[in-house]
């Protein structure tokens, strides 16, 4: 019997405690705005994602949300955790580069090279984790930020001081191509 389910959870290799099932692309499981969870009404006791909701649309959340409140059975419990945008916008006006290499310990991906895309300048990793989307262009495949913001770091530290961190981040993901991204696990 199935207690509980991790949705977006890259995979069962690595996250596969007893009585779990881990649903994800990578898994066989494709997850959109579309998706019916497969397990009955008020079936399960728990359902977990780490890091997943901030890699799919809004409809894709809502509809997960949905089902999976459809699924959790009566006093069951939904746990979500997503980064927490706000601190990554404030360590990057304070230009705090150790915290994004050191505490959360990222310096880039390889395939930025193929981009122009800076490894270890601050803005682009700020850029990753903000606005993260999977691109196959014309040089191979990218994840990050959004490449025409990645060329523009003065524009993006000005919008970044004179915006809400709300308004700043609507404004980043507007440069997210519409139609050339999918979802990524991160």
């Amino acid at each position: 019997m199935i207690k509980g389910i991790n949705l977006g959870s890259g995979g069962a290799e690595w996250w596969a405690p007893p009585g779990w099932q881990s649903l994800d692309a990578s898994t066989g499981f494709l997850i959109d705005e579309g998706t019916v969870l497969p397990y009955e009404d008020g079936a399960l006791e728990n359902v977990y994602s780490c890091h997943f909701y901030e890699h799919i649309s809004d409809r894709t959340a809502l509809n997960l949300l949905k089902e999976s409140y459809r699924v959790l059975c009566n006093g069951g419990v939904m746990r979500i955790a997503v980064p927490d945008f706000a601190q990554f916008v404030e360590k990057y006006k304070e230009n705090d580069i150790e915290w994004y290499t050191v505490t959360v310990d990222f310096l880039g991906r390889q395939d930025w090279d193929n981009y122009g895309v800076e490894r270890g300048e601050i803005t682009n990793l700020m850029l990753h984790f903000l606005a993260n989307y999977d691109f196959d262009g014309p040089n191979g495949f990218y994840r990050g930020g959004p490449i025409e913001l990645t060329q523009r770091p003065d524009k993006v530290r000005a919008m970044a001081e004179s915006l809400s961190i709300g308004e700043f981040c609507n404004w980043v993901h507007s440069f997210v191509p519409v139609g050339d991204w999918r979802v990524s696990s991160g």
